[in-house]
């Protein structure tokens, strides 16, 4: 794609997405001159080194985000869990608050690769690597799955950036905004045509379409030599939608060689028993021990 070619798609950012705007046309022109100061609502923060944009006014969250305080169980694992030069997968990235707490602690020696296919938040995510060009952030506008093709996403109209989901019917009609189709791969695939190693942790928040990417995911898990954790927030509403139940979840990561955990790494969990959204950590089975003391 040409310079103005690239120009132009970012120009009609500025109406949409002023913040995005600015950090894709700072890419385009190669970084010359001043970095465009964040204006009225947005704030920077600065995370582990790694510059963050918040949008006061795209979620009630954000103020969260702002303050550091954000899914802080999640934000305090990964930190725990990532070291310099490792991987990190994150699935369903959304605006990257996760990714870029990820890019914090694996360095510039390490990697983060972000899933997002809903094209407003996708555009945020690119945001977030042209800010922070000095890592390596690779953004990919995918959802992820069982089996590679096309998939539709619900998109909420509420004030939840976080609310969308491929779970058939799982979004009341009264919380949809629209249905878009998007593209799908599976973990397998990625990992496999880009030759990921090191791969330390992958966190999968997709609104109840977890087991499709873990499905995704089950040749990397069983031949990778040092298995990654896994962090993954189950919605249990969304099994009977799938066709299936959080007993075969429990039963298929078992089969896997994983145990599962809450995030404080000191607690099991029994998948099916589980009433409410959850995050749950999946650990490698024989190395409870030194997670725990990591």
């Amino acid at each position: 794609m040409s310079t103005w070619s690239r120009a132009t798609r970012a120009s009609r950012l500025l109406v949409t997405d002023p913040h995005a705007f600015w950090a894709r046309a700072r890419s385009i022109v190669g970084g010359g001159g001043p970095e465009p100061t964040p204006r009225g609502r947005v704030r920077r923060i600065d995370m582990q080194g790694v510059r963050f944009d918040v949008d006061l006014d795209l979620d009630p969250r954000m103020r969260k985000m702002a303050r550091g305080t954000y899914e802080p169980e999640v934000s305090a694992l990964l930190r725990r869990l990532l070291r310099e030069g490792d991987v990190l997968i994150d699935v369903g990235a959304n605006i990257g608050y996760l990714s870029a707490v990820g890019l914090g602690s694996v360095g510039r020696s390490g990697a983060v690769h972000a899933f997002e296919p809903v094209p407003r938040y996708l555009e945020r995510l690119r945001s977030l690597a042209a800010l922070n060009p000095s890592r390596h952030l690779r953004v990919n506008g995918l959802a992820l799955g069982d089996e590679p093709g096309h998939a539709a996403i619900a998109v909420t109209r509420l004030a939840n950036i976080g609310w969308n989901t491929m779970v058939p019917g799982f979004m009341p009609a009264d919380h949809l905004g629209e249905t878009i189709d998007v593209p799908v791969t599976t973990l397998d695939a990625y990992v496999s045509e880009h030759r990921l190693d090191r791969i330390r942790v992958v966190k999968v928040d997709t609104e109840g379409y977890e087991f499709p990417v873990l499905r995704g995911f089950a040749e990397t898990l069983r031949r990778h030599p040092a298995p990654p954790y896994l962090i993954v927030e189950i919605a249990p509403g969304a099994y009977a939608r799938l066709g299936t139940s959080l007993g075969e979840l429990r039963d298929y990561m078992s089969g896997l060689g994983y145990d599962s955990v809450d995030t404080t790494l000191t607690r099991s969990v029994d998948l099916a028993e589980l009433g409410r959204t959850t995050d749950v950590v999946f650990v490698p089975r024989g190395s409870g021990s030194a997670v725990m003391s990591a």
